[in-house]
């Protein structure tokens, strides 16, 4: 009998916090928060809240459909469309891959 390999899905997710990764809760929650305080108006302390909550959700929706989404666009933004993932030969320093984009790295 051949060896089985078992996939657990709860290894391979990324770690959301309410349905959104630890960076866009941080991007949101702390300055809607500071802004609620500062301002003393209550109808205005609730819309703060509000659009935090609104932006909040749509934020989840967006985890929902693809977990790694915005790590996959931050990624892209660093590189641009300079990156090619062969050596190029005209070049007159490094004419290997960055760390991270060779053999053996993950898809």
């Amino acid at each position: 009998m051949l060896p089985r390999s078992e996939n657990y899905s709860a290894l391979s997710r990324p770690m959301l916090i309410a349905g959104i990764g630890m960076k866009a809760v941080a991007f949101i929650w702390p300055p809607a928060v500071i802004a609620a305080i500062q301002i003393p108006s209550i109808p205005a302390k609730i819309a703060i809240i509000a659009l935090a909550g609104l932006l909040h959700g749509v934020l989840a929706w967006a985890y929902k459909t693809d977990p790694q989404r915005f790590e996959v666009y931050a990624a892209y933004a660093r590189m641009g469309d300079l990156y090619q993932p062969w050596p190029l030969w005209n070049r007159t320093r490094a004419k290997t891959r960055p760390v991270g984009y060779g053999k053996d790295a993950r898809c």
